[in-house]
């Protein structure tokens, strides 16, 4: 039955029409324009199975629906634009989120207050999430220097080698996750200058390879584990005692910077089972390996 321009039928609901929107129409986007009533009309003119009345109030739902829906495409590039912006207070917050709708001419009372709203909960998140990690990692240095200084290292052992040349090693205690802190080179740490003078004066009598060399950002140091270390006289140092490998190496050194002072702390590299030997690369060029052990090239 049909009164004038209008059309009787069913009541449309909005399940209804966000069905018909989504199904029927061109796509609602943050940028483009809301279809008419004249177009909203010819669509359902050409889904008569759904039999709705086409009247002010079906027509009046439809621009309603439409309305929010642009404005949550609107409120989601708002978000998508802003969120990973640094505020440092509220009022910088409401002023980018206010630049950023008169810039595309989206001047919506409603609009602006839900951006702000969530924008204000997702910088808290993310600054929870921030100060949580800092909080982590300062735990984490905390307890690796504790431990470089104690020297406790419970998950590797000192043992005897079944290898006549290689000496005594250093085992796994337990089974070792990929990238758990094993233990560190532990030495007096030296200047480039000082630590080749030292190496010098070593010579040839092979003390020279508890010398490890490395550089941090830009300058060269050396930690000199030869003898033992003045702070710990009595401890039996496990990071000095690591054998080389190049092809099995299980563990690779790090620098870490603790208290301000670059240290070498080794790294899992991979799962380590149980009673396996920890071994890493010495990174001694292969032309010098007949100078050392034949080991070595295991």
């Amino acid at each position: 039955m049909t009164r004038g321009n209008e059309t009787s039928g069913n009541k449309a609901t909005h399940a209804t029409i966000r069905e018909i929107i989504n199904t029927f129409m061109e796509p609602i986007s943050a940028y483009g324009n809301l279809p008419t009533s004249v177009q909203v009309k010819d669509t359902l003119n050409g889904v008569p199975d759904y039999q709705l009345s086409v009247d002010k109030k079906t027509l009046k739902s439809f621009n309603d629906i439409m309305h929010n829906m642009q404005r949550k495409a609107r409120l989601n590039d708002c978000i998508e634009h802003l969120q990973k912006s640094t505020f440092t207070n509220e009022d910088e917050l409401e002023n980018a989120v206010t630049a950023f709708l008169c810039e595309r001419q989206w001047s919506n009372t409603k609009l602006k207050k839900q951006c702000i709203s969530k924008l204000k909960v997702a910088t808290k998140e993310r600054n929870d999430f921030r100060a949580s990690r800092r909080n982590a990692q300062r735990q984490q240095e905390q307890q690796m220097l504790s431990s470089v200084q104690d020297q406790k290292w419970p998950l590797v052992v000192i043992a005897g080698s079944k290898h006549s040349r290689k000496g005594r090693t250093v085992l796994a205690k337990c089974n070792i996750p990929r990238n758990t802190v094993v233990c560190d080179y532990h030495g007096e740490l030296l200047t480039y200058d000082e630590g080749l003078l030292r190496y010098e004066q070593y010579g040839d009598n092979n003390e020279n390879v508890y010398m490890f060399s490395f550089n941090y950002q830009g300058r060269n140091y050396w930690i000199d584990a030869v003898r033992q270390c003045r702070c710990h006289p009595k401890t039996r140092i496990k990071g000095r005692l690591l054998n080389h490998s190049m092809k099995t190496s299980n563990v690779v050194p790090r620098i870490v910077l603790l208290n301000q002072l670059p240290h070498i702390l080794f790294f899992a590299k991979q799962d380590i089972a149980i009673s396996e030997e920890i071994l890493f690369d010495y990174g001694v060029q292969r032309d010098r390996l007949s100078e050392l052990q034949d080991w070595m090239l295991s």
